[in-house]
């Protein structure tokens, strides 16, 4: 059972020292332990080629043209998903290495502005190269036990360099369970009320399988896009997907923090079958990405993105996103929260 904490008194000045000194041991936790490779990317690119991902299919693109590229219509991203496999493949990245960026959103869609969400997204956004008989749970744990070996060293040296205002929180190791296993452990519970059940017992939780329908509801825990995490795929446990969250309690809201959407990309078979699930295949199947994976030409993968802001927030105890990251907010919300940067 994770206790509330105190939430740590920081000014102006020490913020901005422990947002930047969370990036940087952040960024080099994670660089290492995935042997990842920092490259430059883009934050917007052509339209209609299928490298967009359509989180929710419902989301507002930010387009525009250019006087210089006539005929041609240009969107900001939404994610990296698809963009890092195939710099993968192009660029020919050896099996367990792999990239990372920093990814720069604007979330023109987001239908809540609140202490965990806001329109400007900051991710480190990764991807690494896999071997096809890698793609299993047991990979996909390993992976997540080397982030959070990530996180937990990030918060030592944050805790280090405020050692009177701060104190260690993480648990040892992070709790596995599955969405299926959740569903059953707490029948009566929204898929959020059972996220927040959990991390509260045991303060770091990766929730394997979301975007597959449970057999209780029939819904999914939650919606994932259909072209990028393997949800479709039976594991070894039994269940279904290779693809899941990764949370923390958060002290500060005591509440569950989702810290990072990830997973084992898809492959052929269930890219296939979760953009039937979804009702998306005819519009997608002859788009340039979804060929290239349905005749294996892209390599596969495994990534994610973590959202550096909330890790910082996190790191920081801070109760709101924008005591770490400027952004535009709503009156009410600047007037409950005096510390929002501007």
């Amino acid at each position: 059972m994770q206790k509330a904490a105190a939430r740590a008194s920081f000014d102006y000045k020490q913020t901005m020292k422990g947002i930047d000194r969370t990036r940087t041991l952040f960024f080099q936790a994670l660089s290492e332990r995935l042997n990842l490779q920092r490259v430059a990317a883009p934050l917007f690119i052509p339209g209609g080629t299928g490298i967009q991902d359509t989180l929710f299919k419902t989301e507002s693109k930010i387009r525009f043209d250019h006087d210089s590229i006539p005929g041609k219509h240009f969107e900001t991203l939404h994610s990296l998903a698809k963009w890092k496999r195939h710099t993968l493949t192009e660029h020919e990245f050896e099996p367990h290495s792999g990239i990372w960026v920093e990814g720069h959103y604007v979330r023109g869609f987001e239908p809540s502005l609140d202490e965990t969400h806001s329109i400007y997204v900051l991710q480190f956004d990764w991807e690494m190269t896999i071997r096809k008989e890698d793609r299993t749970v047991e990979f996909l744990k390993s992976t997540v036990r080397k982030i959070y070996e990530g996180i937990k060293a990030t918060e030592e040296g944050i805790v280090a360099t405020f050692p009177d205002k701060l104190s260690k929180q993480l648990p040892t190791d992070i709790h596995f369970i599955h969405t299926e296993e959740l569903e059953k452990l707490y029948p009566s519970l929204t898929p959020r009320d059972r996220e927040i059940a959990i991390t509260k017992e045991k303060g770091a939780v990766f929730i394997i399988g979301i975007g597959h329908p449970l057999p209780g509801s029939g819904k999914p825990h939650d919606d994932r896009a259909a072209d990028y995490d393997d949800w479709w795929t039976a594991n070894t446990s039994g269940y279904r997907g290779l693809n899941g969250d990764i949370l923390v309690w958060d002290t500060a809201l005591d509440t569950a923090l989702e810290l990072s959407s990830m997973g084992i990309r898809v492959c052929p078979q269930s890219l296939k079958s979760q953009s039937e699930i979804q009702g998306t295949w005819a519009e997608t199947k002859d788009l340039a990405y979804h060929k290239r994976v349905s005749t294996e030409d892209y390599v596969y993968s495994i990534g994610g993105g973590i959202g550096i802001d909330r890790v910082t927030k996190w790191m920081l105890r801070k109760r709101h996103i924008g005591e770490v990251q400027v952004s535009i907010w709503p009156e009410e919300t600047l007037k409950g929260y005096p510390a929002i940067l501007q």
